[in-house]
């Protein structure tokens, strides 16, 4: 399997911001044997994001998109992921109440623009994988040539997305998907920093 990193954000096009995270999932990646074959950034534009999602669908089995995941106007990572594979974004009530927890526990009110982060990709399982206070948040989507599109959304959520028509059984194996190895990628992008 190759990977690709596309870093999400305007401000990583200035000099003032450095993409860091994506040296960090560089570095687990490869500790997990899989090569990194290509890094962008693409600002805040989805036109821009659902193209650089698409051009990366044809050269790398592992796509890992890290930032515009918030809950502002101009994060758009989902929804160009979702335009992108052809999915809807549907709303998770299990993750909307671990954000309201997370702040009530601070003693605040959640603002209603947060709830964009339990929006998930639709026909995919979410979970959540880390206590709140440690959510990072990533978006990875596994290709498999032969058998679709599995993908998996990590820090607060964890999607997989696949093609009905694929060959996954309740174990969670697909014939050209090592699986396991796609729930440790989920696992790397939520330790992120």
């Amino acid at each position: 399997m190759k990977a690709e990193i596309i870093a999400v954000g305007s401000e990583l096009l200035t000099p003032y911001r450095s993409d860091t995270n994506s040296l960090y999932l560089t570095d687990q990646l490869n500790q997990l044997g899989v090569p990194v074959i290509f890094k962008s950034i693409v600002g805040d534009d989805l036109r821009e994001l659902v193209a650089a999602v698409q051009h990366a669908l044809f050269r790398s089995e592992i796509l890992i998109f890290s930032g515009g995941l918030g809950p502002t106007e101009d994060d758009l990572t989902r929804e160009a992921v979702a335009e992108a594979l052809g999915v809807k974004l549907v709303r998770d009530s299990v993750i909307v109440d671990a954000l309201e927890k997370r702040f009530a526990a601070r003693g605040w009110k959640m603002a209603a623009n947060n709830v964009k982060q339990a929006d998930v990709l639709e026909g995919g399982e979410s979970t959540l994988m880390h206590p709140p206070e440690e959510w990072v948040q990533a978006v990875v989507v596994v290709v498999d040539f032969d058998a679709g599109l599995a993908g998996q959304s990590a820090g607060d959520s964890a999607d997989v997305l696949h093609d009905p028509a694929s060959t996954r059984d309740r174990e969670g194996q697909e014939e050209g998907v090592e699986f396991g190895k796609v729930e440790a990628l989920a696992e790397v992008c939520a330790g992120g920093q």
